[in-house]
């Protein structure tokens, strides 16, 4: 059956909220004197089933890793684990502006981080309007202009953070505070 793109727009909502990351990534890659920031959503998976459906879907790159992990249990034994893991990535600002605006009327838990980050797009695509091309690159038209772009982009980038650390209630838990504190009568 296939779905409405109402329906796909609210599961990946869904999906971005409760296994998905939203953020601005710094790259320095040596040859300039200024770091370059980019925007990014990815959702990471052990089963690639969902990852297909993303990547069929809405487009974006997806990537496989094999991991060996340690994790150290409660008794104190080192367990050496090894996993695979799936990543649907979509980074460019033309693909992620449009689906950004799309899922935020669904989106619960990330709500903000998806606001920011549709602030980020538009911030980022005007920016490299205003930069001069020189040959396949991009360049500053001046050095306070490139203050002011890394400045907004790590802002930006620490805002994300932050956002990241701020958790809602959990509704339950809630309703069962509300519950044990009302008295019961017989």
């Amino acid at each position: 059956m296939k779905q409405s793109n109402t329906s796909r727009y609210a599961y990946l909502a869904g999906i971005i909220d409760g296994e998905g990351c939203i953020r601005v990534n710094r790259h320095d890659d040596g040859e300039r004197n200024y770091p370059s920031y980019s925007l990014r959503i990815q959702v990471a998976q052990k089963n690639g089933t969902l990852i297909d459906w993303l990547y069929g879907n809405f487009g974006g790159t997806v990537t496989h890793a094999n991991k060996n992990s340690r994790f150290l249990r409660a008794s104190g034994e080192i367990v050496d684990v090894s996993h695979h893991d799936y990543r649907w990535t979509i980074n460019t600002v033309e693909k992620l502006l449009p689906i950004l605006k799309r899922i935020l009327p669904f989106s619960i838990e990330k709500k903000k981080q998806i606001e920011v980050a549709i602030n980020v797009c538009h911030f980022l695509t005007k920016y490299r309007r205003s930069m001069i091309v020189h040959g396949n690159r991009r360049l500053h038209r001046s050095s306070d202009s490139a203050a002011h772009y890394t400045n907004t982009c790590e802002n930006y980038m620490k805002t994300l953070q932050e956002l990241k650390r701020i958790t809602i209630p959990c509704a339950a838990v809630e309703t069962k505070l509300i519950e044990t504190s009302k008295e019961v009568k017989l």
